[in-house]
């Protein structure tokens, strides 16, 4: 081998090296962030009524908050946060018993949480 092929090939070496530490430190730091946005989400999940009702529905936050899409818990933490429902859900939610199907149809976010309660 020439000196200009093994010149080459140690670049080529290093790069790829350089080019594998980067990927992986940008996922560890993906991982991370992803860690900490889910907990600031169970925070907002438990100052709503949302995280009582998935206490209702018998879903456990933790397995919620890493199954289920950040989007479709955005969207139901705004359903909840914008309901006009809010004495029928204290009232249902002051039970706090195993639901039933029925007695929750009120809520916006009903269907998506009976969804869960299944998986």
């Amino acid at each position: 081998m020439s000196t200009l092929s093994i010149i080459v090939l140690a670049v080529i070496s290093i790069s790829m090296i350089v080019l594998g530490l980067s990927l992986s430190y940008a996922m560890v730091s993906n991982f991370n962030q992803g860690k900490v946005i889910r907990e600031e989400l169970l925070k907002r999940i438990n100052k709503l009524r949302y995280g009582r009702a998935l206490k209702y529905f018998g879903i456990n936050k933790k397995e919620f908050i890493h199954k289920v899409p950040l989007v479709e818990i955005e969207n139901g933490l705004r359903s909840c946060s914008g309901c006009e429902h809010t004495k029928q859900c204290d009232k249902t939610l002051q039970k706090l018993e195993e639901c039933k199907d029925e007695g929750f149809d009120f809520c916006p976010n009903s269907k998506s949480l009976k969804n869960h309660k299944s998986n």
